[in-house]
């Protein structure tokens, strides 16, 4: 058995669960978090990656975390979900999946037979230089994959199987959709005055004040101070915040994308806020810059 084989899937399939919106997907597929959110699965299935796994990892292995991160969203954007991303998974009948789709994907050339030796190490001497290609020359070469790769074992799965997979453009608009609820989120935020010290439990705390009229003893600090304040009915024209969105459940460098909020005033929304969703100018995040798009 090739352990070192064993650990960089492993390895890639932690980085691959990473999520850009939120967070991170569990690491064991058979987790009752993932499998409560792929349709059909049951003690008679069993929960099949689409994007193979093995076939991923020399792309992610080698990067930064930054880079894996910036990759996830790289391949969500072309219609490919990765990981423990309940998205990627489809529940399968267990003699459908490894003597199923899995041999299937052997025997068109996705995945390496683990008894073709001289395959094995020849392809791998390939494989090398993929986890050893800059994060550009990756992205680069994902399209041609997903167009002669995935796009096929895609097609047996569903078209020869009989299984109810999500197309290539519903996974875009899937990702499009997850943009857009960031960047509302962010707006909405920043219109609203919301500064760093708001964490989600100070938002829970502050919507109670706001039914009861009184202030959560445990409503402390800056954030309990402003709510005091509005509450109170006192000026707080000379506050300033900054609203932030970070990747904190997430690995890599994070650059806080600031919205500076002055109360009564204009809201300025700093530089890799929002995502090119036809409100902004940049959809990254302390990632490496995307190579254009091929038509």
């Amino acid at each position: 058995m090739d352990v070192n084989a064993d650990a960089r899937r492993a390895n890639a399939l932690q980085a691959m669960s990473v999520n850009p919106f939120g967070k991170n997907y569990p690491n064991d597929v058979n987790s009752p978090i993932v499998k409560r959110a792929v349709p059909g699965s049951g003690a008679d299935k069993q929960m099949h990656h689409r994007a193979i796994v093995t076939a991923y990892e020399p792309f992610f292995t080698g990067l930064t975390a930054n880079e894996q991160l910036a990759l996830v969203e790289e391949l969500h954007s072309m219609g490919v979900t990765v990981g423990n991303n309940p998205e990627n998974i489809t529940a399968v009948r267990a003699n459908e999946h490894q003597g199923g789709i899995h041999s299937r994907s052997k025997n068109y050339g996705l995945e390496i037979k683990a008894d073709d030796l001289r395959a094995k190490e020849g392809i791998n001497n390939f494989l090398d230089k993929v986890r050893n290609a800059s994060y550009d020359e990756r992205v680069a070469m994902l399209p041609d994959f997903v167009e002669y790769g995935q796009n096929e074992v895609d097609r047996i799965l569903r078209d020869e199987m009989g299984y109810a997979i999500p197309s290539r453009q519903d996974q875009i608009a899937s990702y499009q959709s997850a943009v857009n609820n960031e960047h509302n989120r962010i707006v909405a935020a920043a219109e609203m005055g919301v500064s760093p010290e708001f964490s989600q439990k100070d938002l829970t705390k502050l919507l109670s004040n706001l039914k009861t009229s009184e202030i959560d003893p445990s409503f402390t600090g800056k954030a309990g101070d402003k709510i005091r304040n509005v509450l109170s009915g006192e000026s707080i024209s000379d506050s300033q915040g900054v609203a932030t969105s970070d990747r904190s459940d997430s690995p890599g460098n994070n650059r806080d994308r600031a919205l500076n909020i002055y109360a009564g005033g204009n809201v300025s929304i700093g530089e890799g806020v929002l995502r090119s969703n036809g409100n902004g100018n940049d959809k990254s995040y302390s990632k490496p810059k995307m190579p254009m798009r091929r038509g």
